[in-house]
């Protein structure tokens, strides 16, 4: 995981990277961990591949993702990253099929360097 890797080399504290399932009933434990690991995921303390056990309509809300649902089953979503600041608001997002990881990077270093900061941006760009 190329952004992994790169977020990994800035070595700034406070920093991780946590990804989460769309699909939580699908994806249980091993198969994210197979997930991750045919990906070259290093799974640790700042690095962590999540399910929502409960309140995924809450989750959806709140990062206003871009998932589409029959039923039980996921169909359609984006690939999207989010940075949160201190206090677990999103700072800065990225709503596309691609970015540009290094582009993550310094957003990410951007928003860990402004403490104290209010309000969130949104990365633009094309898919």
């Amino acid at each position: 995981m190329e952004l992994q890797g790169r977020l990994t080399t800035i070595q700034r504290a406070g920093l991780g990277l946590a990804a989460i399932s769309y699909d939580p009933a699908f994806d249980l434990p091993e198969r994210l961990r197979v997930y991750g690991q045919d990906r070259g995921v290093v799974m640790n303390a700042h690095h962590r591949l999540l399910r929502a056990t409960g309140g995924m309509d809450a989750l959806c809300a709140h990062f206003g993702l871009g998932v589409n649902f029959i039923e039980s089953l996921v169909n359609r979503h984006r690939i999207e990253a989010y940075i949160l600041d201190a206090e677990g608001r999103i700072a800065v997002s990225f709503e596309r099929l691609h970015w540009d990881e290094q582009e993550v990077v310094n957003r990410a270093i951007e928003v860990l360097e402004e403490r104290g900061s209010c309000g969130g941006t949104r990365a633009q760009g094309a898919d």
